[in-house]
């Protein structure tokens, strides 16, 4: 029993190990796949706990403003995520040094192409910041009036 046990962990090592590309230095496999989508979800779910606690236990023992406190949440939650990916790419293995420039060349085209969504991104910040509106206003657009409810970087409910 123990003989195909080690047998079969010996076979789904080697499928997990096998190289399906390479990235430069760096070899993809698919156990770095399935690591990778692992540490992105990780990523994911401790971002929510974490601007949670950020929003409720930290920030709401300041004098600001909930639609402020909402921003500072959400541009931290931002960022934490973005630096999460970053480390989670790292450490399931992927090597960035030989992908700088391809990683440029994308950044320019997704710049071009996404610019309307980029400039309604940072609108939302602008207005999460200055805060012209904030959540609870009363407010009347072509003769429908309602309440705002959620701040979004790039819709306001």
């Amino acid at each position: 029993m123990n003989e195909s046990l080690t047998a079969l962990w010996s076979k789904v090592h080697s499928v997990l190990n096998h190289p399906l590309a390479q990235l430069g230095n760096s070899t993809v496999t698919l156990g770095g796949i399935f690591t990778l989508l692992i540490l992105l979800a990780v990523v994911l779910i401790l971002e929510r706990f974490f601007r949670r606690l950020l929003v409720e236990r930290v920030l709401s023992r300041t004098h600001f403003e909930p639609a402020l406190r909402f921003a500072i949440g959400r541009i931290a939650g931002y960022l934490f995520i973005a630096l999460g990916f970053v480390m989670a790419l790292n450490n399931a293995g992927l090597d960035f040094s030989s992908l700088t420039v391809l990683a440029g060349a994308v950044g320019i085209g997704l710049g071009f192409g996404l610019q309307n969504i980029i400039n309604n991104f940072f609108s939302g910040l602008i207005i999460l910041a200055e805060r012209p509106v904030a959540i609870g206003d009363r407010i009347e657009v072509s003769g429908v009036a309602g309440m705002v409810t959620r701040i979004n970087m790039r819709s306001t409910t």
